[in-house]
Order: structure tokens, then C-alpha cells, then sequence
């Protein structure tokens, strides 16, 4: 009999050993209303440090559901259907009730917009869910659109009290008019945000502050996404010194620790922050005074803010030339690489009209350089010739010279076409979306194709300092058709939207480097051969 219980005993402490070394699990939770457009940006987000992810579907159409049962067969994704339009604060215990089920460490992610508004911050449903939090449990919550910012306000949840919570943090969106007086006014000036410091800084812990575009409020997600997968490297900083206090904080610290994040979106269109800071030589000074006056112990820059920073330095250059590019692309060439390079030579392949977020009209019409546009469209391709003294080629560039299938979009979404093979899935979900919501039409259509190796073989082309390549999905097969012997290309922006690292490391096989990251959307590439 006594064995018989050491026995039972024995196993029951075997049983426990293992469940309490057992690697915990984290769960992102993401709520989504009528948003396809957005969702698979989110869920691999999610991905980056969850283990699984829980989708609370929230009104969706039958585009975000198509878009849901792709994505479910990538990654580890569970989608619960709410067809009882349930209130927000319901649909947050039910997945508080979901995660524990599981029994691990729980990272909350909420995808909003319009659906958390500040009643239920107000209300006190947000200070309750997070003071339910149990022991091993934390939440991470970026607000999208919070009216009124009623979350920046330190007593909405209780003080300092909820720093002895296992609250990780916020992100906010829209909130320049809570930092800024006279909004509209160039000059003016910060505003009282004595509301948002808990947001910024921790007596016990080091706060961090996290500042870039509003629209790509995701690298707040993927920065600390970084962190706790201890993947560091893939997030930027302004100076070294930043970057080691930040390597500092181990991925134990984010998760048990009070180590608030902040997000804000206080300069929109920061190309007309010139208020805020007029040179290059002026930054490190200028974040200094905002950390002492705002208590914020780190300022750190995600991405293309490494580089936005420096931009400011040209914000004469900006308002005073004929800069076109959708992100910036052409202020960026010109200023990291070309900035006093005459008559250069540029490729511009999706060229569209030659105007309208065109990456070489400034190189053209101010620094007098020559070049090669092709554009599929027709009716854009007309206006090409208009408005461009390039050649200007009416084609798709491509793997091989032929004919294939393109998607031809008509109405103001048109620079969405595409070749068809090279289309992706989640592109073309997008584009019925966009044509739809715009009353526009989209049509299959025969074009010629032409590999950039023939081109610039009839056209003795064997030099190009910049080329600009943005094809909706098919920069990829453009690549392989170029004879990299042939030619030598300085610089190129290549949209990457669905490539991943598999561009990158094709372009390190052609002796090219990564040096930027734009918008989350155009990768820089320079050659390292000379």
C-alpha cells in the first residue's frame, strides 16, 4: 500500500514537473470588421510572435471570409464567426476565456478602427479586463482610432496602479490633435500631454517610445513581435547607443515586465514638419529636448524612420521640385545616392502616366537625365508620350518575350493591373475590392512582352543608375529576365508586397544590398560590385 501511494505520488510529480517546464504558449487575438484589405498584413504580423492566432470575425464580408481560409492554410489561424454582432467588451472576455483555456502566456492583440471607441475605455471595460489579467497572462493592445484619446489619460485606468498589472502597453493612432495646439497652424506648438506620460515612461522600468507614419501602424506590432521572438536585428534605430540599451531588454522583461510602448501619429505628412525639425545636424538635439520634457527615457525609430529623420534636411528640396513618387522613392535616390549626379540614365517599368507617382520625373525634369519608360495601359501609355521625353515602350517587361494574359483595371485603381500569371491571390482579392468600392471594372487582355535583356540590348543599353521597378507581382520574374552581365544597374526600388526574403536573397546573388525599407512597401537595393 505505501508503494502503491510513493508510487502514485512519484507520477503526480513527474505530471507537474512537466506541465509547469512545459514552454509556454503565446496567442494573438485579432478582431477584424469589413478590413481584407488589411487582414493578411495583420495575421502575419500576429504571426511574427504568436504561436497561434485566434481571428474574431466581426461583420466581415465574403471577401475578408475568402481572404481568412486562404490565410488559415499558412498559418496557425482559428476563426470564430460573431454572428450575434456581439459588443466589444463581450468579444474581449470571450477570448480572455479562449486564451486560458489553453493555459499558457497570453499576448492580447486588438485590430480595431472603428470598433473600440472611447466609451468603452471610459466605460471602464478596458481597466477591467486588464485588472482580470492573472498571474502568467499579459496584454499588448494597439488602439486604432480612438476618439478623442481618451486612453492617453493616465487616470482612465487607474493611475499608477496598473503598473503592478501584467499590462505591456499601447499604441495609438490619430492623436496629433491631442499633441499639437493650434492644429493646422505651421507653427504649432506641443501641447499639455501630461495625460499620456504613464505611456511614455516607468519609474521602476525604462519606457519606450516608438515614433513613425500613422499609416503603418503594424511596426509597432512587428517591433515588439521582434523583441520576443529575439529578433532584433530586424528593427532599426537612430544611433547604436539606442539600439544596445534597447538589446538590453530581454524577452523575459516584455513579457512579465510594466514596459509601456507608445505610438503616435503626430506629424502625418512629415515632409511638412518643418516646424518640428529643420536640418539633419539638429536631430539628436531636438530628441533630446522631447525626452526631457516629455519624461521619454528612449526614442527609437522603426524602418523607414531611420531614414525620415535625415529627410528633414531636404524639406526645401521637397516642397520646391517636382517630386511625384508614392513613397518617396525618388527623395530617397536623390538624396542617399544621387544628390548631385546630372544626366544619369533610369529604367521606369509601370511607368503609368510618367506624372502620377512616378519615381523618375524629378531625375528627368530637374536633373536632366535620359531614359527608359514602359507601361502596359494604353490610355496611360498615351499620356506616357505626352508627358515624357524617355522612349517610352508600350508592353509588359517580363521572364521571356511573347504575349501573355493582363489584367487591365479601368477607373482609378488602374495602376493595380497586372500580369495575370504573376498575380497574387490576396493582390487580386484586393483589386475586386478596390474596383468595386469604386465602381470601376477590370478586364483580361492580351499585351507583348519583352525580357529587359532584349530592350536593352536593341536600345545598347549597358549602364542604368536607377531603375524603378512596380508591377503589382511580378518584379520577380522581371529580374530573371535581365542579364546582370550585361548591365550594370546602380540602384533600384523594387515593390515587395509578397516576396518576402526570397527577393533579398536573389538580389544578394546578383551582388546587390538591401539598404532600405520604404513605406513598408518598396525595398532599396544598391550594387556592391564596382
Amino acid at each position: 500500500m505505501i508503494k502503491k501511494t510513493y508510487c502514485s505520488i512519484l507520477l503526480m510529480l513527474v505530471h507537474l514537473t512537466a506541465f509547469c517546464t512545459q514552454e509556454k504558449k503565446i496567442i494573438g487575438f485579432l478582431v477584424g470588421k469589413n478590413q481584407e484589405v488589411f487582414i493578411p498584413t495583420a495575421v502575419h504580423t500576429l504571426s511574427l510572435c504568436a504561436d497561434s492566432i485566434i481571428f474574431y470575425d466581426n461583420q466581415s464580408t465574403d471577401n475578408s471570409i475568402s481572404v481568412l481560409k486562404n490565410l488559415a492554410q499558412t498559418y496557425p489561424l482559428q476563426v470564430i464567426e460573431n454572428t450575434n454582432d456581439m459588443p466589444i467588451d463581450e468579444i474581449y472576455n470571450q477570448l480572455l476565456q479562449e486564451g486560458r483555456k489553453k493555459q499558457g502566456t497570453h499576448f492580447f492583440l486588438l485590430y480595431a478602427h472603428e470598433m473600440l471607441t472611447a466609451d468603452y475605455v471610459v466605460s471602464g471595460q478596458l481597466k477591467k479586463t486588464i485588472y482580470n489579467l492573472k498571474q502568467g497572462e499579459s496584454l499588448y493592445l494597439p488602439i486604432i482610432s480612438v476618439e478623442n484619446n481618451y486612453l492617453c489619460y493616465h487616470e482612465q485606468l487607474g493611475g499608477n496602479e496598473i503598473e503592478k498589472t501584467n499590462f505591456l502597453g499601447c499604441a495609438f493612432a490619430d492623436v496629433q490633435n491631442a499633441f499639437y495646439e493650434n492644429n493646422g497652424d505651421e507653427n504649432r506648438v506641443p501641447a499639455n500631454i501630461n495625460g499620456m506620460q504613464w505611456c511614455w515612461q516607468d519609474e521602476q522600468e525604462n519606457g519606450v517610445m516608438i515614433c513613425y507614419d500613422y499609416l503603418f501602424k503594424y511596426y509597432v506590432l512587428q517591433a515588439c513581435a521582434y523583441k520576443i521572438k529575439n529578433d532584433t536585428e530586424k528593427v532599426y534605430f537612430t544611433n547604436n547607443k539606442i539600439k544596445e540599451i534597447y538589446q538590453s531588454m530581454t524577452k523575459e522583461a516584455l513579457q512579465k515586465k510594466h514596459i509601456p510602448f507608445c505610438w503616435f501619429a503626430g506629424y502625418m505628412d512629415f515632409f511638412n514638419a518643418k516646424r518640428f525639425l529643420k536640418a539633419d545636424q539638429q536631430m539628436d538635439q531636438t530628441i533630446m529636448q522631447l525626452c526631457q520634457t516629455y519624461g521619454i527615457d528612449f526614442f527609437i525609430t522603426i524602418d523607414m524612420w531611420e531614414y525620415a529623420w535625415s529627410f528633414f534636411d531636404f524639406l526645401p528640396l521637397r516642397q520646391d521640385t517636382e517630386m511625384k513618387s508614392q513613397y518617396k522613392q525618388d527623395l530617397f535616390i536623390h538624396s542617399y545616392l544621387f544628390k548631385n549626379k546630372q544626366n544619369g540614365f533610369f529604367v521606369d517599368i509601370g511607368a503609368h502616366d510618367g506624372i502620377k507617382w512616378s519615381n523618375s520625373y524629378f531625375f528627368e525634369k530637374q536633373k536632366g537625365w535620359s531614359g527608359l519608360c514602359i507601361e502596359p495601359i494604353y490610355n496611360a501609355y498615351q499620356e506616357l508620350v505626352q508627358n515624357r521625353n524617355a522612349i517610352c515602350i508600350n508592353a509588359c517587361a517580363g521572364k521571356e518575350n511573347g504575349q501573355a494574359d493582363f489584367f487591365n483595371v479601368h477607373g482609378d485603381p488602374d495602376q493595380l493591373s497586372g500580369l495575370v500569371e504573376t498575380y497574387h491571390p490576396l493582390h487580386k482579392k484586393r483589386m475586386e475590392y478596390e474596383t468595386s468600392q469604386t465602381h470601376s471594372s477590370f478586364t483580361v487582355e492580351k499585351v507583348p512582352v519583352y525580357t529587359l535583356k532584349s530592350l536593352f540590348e536593341k536600345y545598347n543599353i549597358t549602364y542604368v543608375d536607377y531603375l524603378s521597378l512596380d508591377t503589382e507581382g511580378s518584379e520577380m520574374a522581371i529580374l530573371e529576365g535581365i542579364d546582370f552581365n550585361q548591365v550594370y544597374i546602380k540602384a533600384m526600388t523594387i515593390e515587395n508586397m509578397y516576396f518576402g526574403s526570397l527577393l533579398e536573397d536573389f538580389m544578394k546573388l546578383k551582388g546587390f544590398r538591401k539598404v532600405a525599407r520604404l513605406f513598408n512597401c518598396d525595398d532599396v537595393y544598391i550594387n556592391m560590385k564596382k
